[in-house]
């Protein structure tokens, strides 16, 4: 018994060392102006303590914007809030209208998500007018189907849009969402395990602006990724890899630094 509690302790302070209790990277704040909001969408599990350390860390690694967690599920148990398609995309469409008025006031829009949450903001951006747009999409295991059409997002995205994916999460978005289901209701591994495919008859133009960042193993020394589920959101792959790319965005379209 004082074995297996011995090993249940090592493996749980294991995951937390690699799931974002290493330190992040600290960089002077690159101050924007106009200063950028930034919304990160959870999975379906929701707003939980990592989500807002993942945006905190964003500001950490010198990426200055005002920041939101957007829970969309809605206190619903995960598979329920995994399968209400009908009312998450009713729920996406409010949101947009939400960014929207950002936008139209001035300020740069970047989106953040991850799991179920990218397929939220995918859903936001297909609903934003046709005048408005957001400077950055950044999708984190994205559990939507690998030939999803990003075409209509993508249309709503100035500069680039990153899916990071790994084949090493394999329970969530391999096994799972084979058994119940990706966020658009289909029973395959999803895009966030086997990447991203261009459907037929999807934008070619559009998708140039997608950019897929594959798992890489020096990422765990680097920033303790192992390739799991949430370890995507340790701080230190926030602050040391994501905040970077949302600052080169930033200034390839002409924010002004203070």
């Amino acid at each position: 018994m004082r074995l297996r509690l011995m090993r249940l302790l090592c493996l749980t302070l294991f995951t937390l060392l690699l799931t974002g209790c290493l330190s992040p990277v600290r960089r002077p704040v690159v101050e924007l102006n106009p200063q950028p909001y930034l919304v990160h969408f959870p999975g379906i599990g929701g707003e939980e303590w990592f989500h807002r350390s993942f945006v905190r860390a964003l500001h950490t690694g010198g990426f200055d914007a005002e920041g939101d967690v957007m829970d969309w599920t809605k206190n619903r148990f995960p598979i329920h809030a995994l399968q209400s398609r009908a009312d998450n995309q009713a729920t996406a469409k409010r949101f947009a209208d939400d960014l929207a008025k950002r936008a139209r006031a001035g300020q740069p829009i970047y989106v953040t998500s991850e799991s179920g949450g990218a397929a939220i903001a995918v859903w936001v951006l297909e609903n934003l007018p046709d005048d408005v747009s957001v400077e950055a999409l950044v999708m984190l295991g994205p559990a939507l189907s690998k030939e999803y059409d990003l075409s209509r997002a993508l249309k709503h995205v100035r500069g680039r849009a990153y899916a990071f994916t790994s084949p090493y999460d394999k329970w969530v978005l391999s096994l799972g969402t084979s058994i119940f289901g990706t966020m658009d209701g289909v029973r395959e591994p999803a895009a966030g395990c086997v990447g991203f495919v261009k459907p037929a008859g999807a934008d070619e133009a559009q998708y140039a602006k997608l950019v897929q960042r594959r798992y890489e193993a020096k990422w765990l020394w680097d920033y303790g990724r192992h390739g799991g589920h949430l370890d995507v959101l340790s701080v230190r792959f926030a602050s040391g890899y994501i905040a970077p790319l949302l600052i080169e965005t930033a200034r390839r379209h002409g924010a002004e630094t203070l």
